[in-house]
């Protein structure tokens, strides 16, 4: 085979792995970045270039292991995402929470300083 027909050969196998990992991680519902399935589609395809078909099956089969794997990886750090993600809906909602207790706590006293100021009630000194 010439250096062209190698390439060629190349780059038909690298378009069939990248199908196959593809349709793979579609079938089983996994939602990988595309970074993650091309990486993938291009560690196989390097590894596919002078391979017999018995060595072809054998890499199809780690494809589709890494595949799985990276899926698995991927799902985990989405959690973990969506953990941090809730722990800062807490913390901001605590903030909110003391910011408006302070707030609070500020007008009364503005209320109060008002009211000795004017010489009336607290109640007046809000209602201005």
């Amino acid at each position: 085979m010439g250096s062209s027909a190698i390439d060629i050969d190349f780059a038909q196998r690298s378009r069939e792995v990248l199908k196959t990992i593809v349709k793979l991680a579609k079938s089983r519902g996994y939602t990988m970045r595309k970074s993650a399935i091309l990486a993938l589609a291009a560690v196989a395809s390097f590894g596919l270039v002078a391979c017999s078909e018995q060595t072809q099956d054998a890499a199809e089969a780690t494809a589709d292991s890494a595949a799985s794997d990276a899926a698995g990886a991927a799902n985990r750090v989405g959690e973990a995402a969506d953990a941090a993600a809730a722990d800062a809906r807490k913390a901001v909602d605590k903030a909110a929470a003391s910011t408006d207790e302070l707030g609070a706590k500020v007008e009364q006293k503005a209320a109060e300083v008002e009211a000795d100021a004017h010489n009336e009630s607290v109640s007046e000194a809000k209602a201005d």
